[in-house]
């Protein structure tokens, strides 16, 4: 939940478009509950000829009702033709206002959507490139590569979902649950108590989910990082004729990614049909149970219970889909994970208001008992390393490959700290110099 609250952080300063989204979300979910109403009107009230008001069964709601006879009076003096004809023009009134209210909600929406996984790429981008060299050697750059790429897109999904569904659904949800309270009671109590069943099924379901989704993610860093790194050596592995061994990891891995996946697909598949087929069920013992009430009791009218049954398998499409967003929202939150935990490296910063700013280089660099390993517990590179580059002067560093001789050009150029010992530009220590200011004193020309 934190890392998901946290996803939506990024939605803060589009708060006003996401207000309008809502809103719009609303009144889409209101005419579009009118529009099966008008629906069940056009079934119970014109084909059976009779008009009731709502609010017959054991529970009713005011508003309701006045809407409800409002609409009768207009229909009261007309024949059936009239009837028809004045239902079906309101019919089409309802799906062109809940269209547009569907337009406005899905442009807002999506437009937040992309913005913030926009913002949260640049973000990612620019924080990686202030962290020091040994962020990146002992980060895979197929991994970034797939963690700015899939894990994003992985929050991209999330976003949409839960915009899209829980925004539109969710609101679906509480209306036809409220129109189904004002028609009867009891059968949507009886509705109300399966949904915990149903939550429970989703949410284990979910939890599985989430489980494939990490380790899928985690194997597509791998691959991610085997074409990085074979296509940036093509030259090497055709040197070596290793293409088919090449080909062969490759799919080895591809493989086991494709499993991870197809698991994760099965188990997102099963959703639906669960779903269903609690609706279903549910939809089966109401129509008997509630059939009794119209048939022998009379506790409901016929076209009040027309009404529910419409409301009820319209109440499915949002439970069912509410079911997939939330299985797409946990694989959504292993992308995040993945995400943060490169954001959140906390590494020493050398840079601040306190260290010099030196622009001009006016007489030598000195290196002094230098000592330096990558790993503390490693193989140590640089031991005991004294010299001066004097300006206006050159040098040439020789040595056999591994001595570490581009170890020594990246201390001076402030890539990394020495484990010892120090380096002194015009005799100031560099741990004193901004990291810019020694670069930009400091040309680099590859081999």
């Amino acid at each position: 939940m934190i890392t998901f609250l946290r996803i939506f952080k990024f939605t803060k300063p589009y708060s006003v478009i996401i207000i309008i989204a809502f809103i719009a979300s609303i009144l889409f979910s209101i005419f579009n509950a009118a529009s099966l109403w008008v629906v069940g009107t056009l079934i119970g009230t014109i084909m059976g000829n009779n008009i009731s008001n709502v609010g017959n069964g054991s529970f009713s709601i005011n508003f309701l009702n006045q809407i409800e006879n409002s609409f009768n009076l207009i229909i009261a003096n007309a024949n059936t033709l009239e009837k028809l004809q004045i239902v079906c023009g309101c019919l089409l009134v309802t799906f062109i206002f809940k269209n547009f209210f569907f337009y406005i909600n899905w442009i807002c929406l999506n437009f937040v959507e992309l913005k913030v996984i926009n913002d949260i790429r640049n973000k990612f981008f620019d924080v990686i490139q202030n962290y020091p060299m040994s962020f990146f050697d002992n980060t895979k750059t197929g991994k970034l590569l797939s963690i700015m790429l899939n894990d994003v897109n992985m929050m991209n999904i999330a976003i949409n979902r839960t915009f899209q569904i829980f925004f539109h659904e969710t609101i679906t949800l509480l209306i036809f649950i409220c129109l189904l309270f004002s028609i009867s009671i009891h059968l949507s109590v009886i509705i109300i108590l399966t949904f915990p069943i149903a939550g429970f099924i989703v949410l284990k379901i979910g939890q599985s989910i989430k489980r494939k989704a990490f380790r899928a993610s985690k194997t597509i860093s791998g691959l991610s990082h085997i074409i990085v790194e074979k296509i940036s050596n093509v030259k090497i592995v055709k040197a070596f004729n290793m293409q088919q061994k090449e080909v062969k990891d490759f799919i080895k891995k591809n493989n086991i990614f494709l499993q991870y996946n197809f698991n994760q697909r099965k188990l997102t598949g099963v959703i639906t049909p669960v779903n269903d087929l609690i609706g279903v069920t549910l939809a089966s013992l109401l129509l008997w149970y509630g059939g009794q009430k119209v048939l022998i009791t009379q506790e409901i009218s016929p076209d009040n219970f027309m009404r529910f049954i419409i409301f009820l398998f319209a109440l499915l499409q949002p439970t069912r889909k509410l079911g997939g967003a939330l299985a797409a929202i946990q694989s959504g939150i292993v992308g995040a994970e993945r995400v943060f935990s490169i954001l959140d490296l906390n590494f020493k910063k050398k840079n601040n208001l306190n260290l010099r700013d030196k622009r001009t280089f006016n007489e030598s660099i000195k290196v002094e008992k230098l000592d330096f390993y990558y790993d503390l517990n490693g193989k140590q590179i640089l031991k005991n390393i004294n010299l001066e580059i004097t300006k206006g002067k050159k040098l040439a560093l020789v040595g056999s490959s591994g001595s570490g001789k581009t170890t020594l050009a990246n201390l001076i150029l402030d890539f990394y700290e020495p484990s010892n010992g120090r380096i002194l530009f015009d005799n100031i220590d560099y741990k004193d110099i901004k990291s810019e200011s020694i670069r930009n004193m400091i040309g680099l020309v590859n081999q």
